[in-house]
């Protein structure tokens, strides 16, 4: 999937949204931003992205699988209890 903005490629992340739990979950993994990563800026529309997302599937949540080298964003993505976010958001580092 990508995450565009006025018509460029921002960001890419794959995803599956889980049936095996109701209501279903959307899971991203393999993150990507095409812009410098001196500012949070793209990684927060990326995370829109993935709301959005996640809420055009009609998932009452998204879990998100960091690799290692974005740890940093468990400090700023993570919104369990949906207050930021219209859907709540979990993120765990992958291996």
């Amino acid at each position: 999937m990508t995450a565009r903005r006025r018509g460029q490629i921002r960001g890419l992340f794959t995803y599956e949204v889980s049936t095996t739990v109701s209501p279903s979950i959307l899971c991203i993994g393999h993150l990507s931003v095409g812009e410098q990563l001196d500012s949070l800026v793209p990684w927060d529309r990326l995370l829109r992205s993935i709301v959005e997302l996640g809420q055009k599937n009609a998932c009452a949540a998204v879990h998100i699988g960091l690799p290692p080298d974005r740890s940093w964003l468990l400090e700023r993505w993570p919104d369990p209890q949906a207050l930021s976010n219209p859907i709540a958001v979990a993120c765990t580092v992958t291996r």
